[in-house]
C-alpha cells in the first residue's frame, strides 16, 4: 500500500560535459517527460557547444514522477554563420 510517497524512477547522475541530446535520452529513459525537463541555453566561449554545463538536481539525488530537472546547455555566445556573414558584408 502507498503512503503518498512516489516510487523513485532513479538517481540523479552528473550530466555536466555529456551532449544535449544523450542527457535528454538519458533522462525520458529514467521515465522523465518532456515537460519535466528545462533547457536552459547560456551562451558560452569556454565549453563545447552543444555540451551540458550545469543541472538543477545535485548528482545522486533521487528522481520521482513528478521531478522537475532544469538544464543548461552552452551554446556560442555568437553563431559562426553570423559571424561569416558579417565578415561577407564588410568585403563588398
Amino acid at each position: 500500500a502507498s503512503l503518498g510517497k512516489e516510487r523513485p524512477v532513479g538517481v540523479m547522475d552528473d550530466m555536466s560535459s555529456m551532449f544535449k541530446d544523450a542527457a535528454e535520452d538519458h533522462l525520458t529513459r529514467m521515465g522523465l517527460s518532456d515537460v519535466q525537463i528545462n533547457w536552459e541555453y547560456i551562451a558560452s566561449d569556454d565549453e563545447m557547444p552543444g555540451t551540458i554545463v550545469s543541472q538543477s538536481v545535485t548528482a545522486g539525488s533521487t528522481l520521482t514522477p513528478s521531478s522537475n530537472v532544469t538544464i543548461s546547455v552552452a551554446q556560442p555566445s555568437q553563431t559562426p554563420q553570423f559571424e561569416r556573414l558579417q565578415q561577407l558584408g564588410r568585403h563588398q
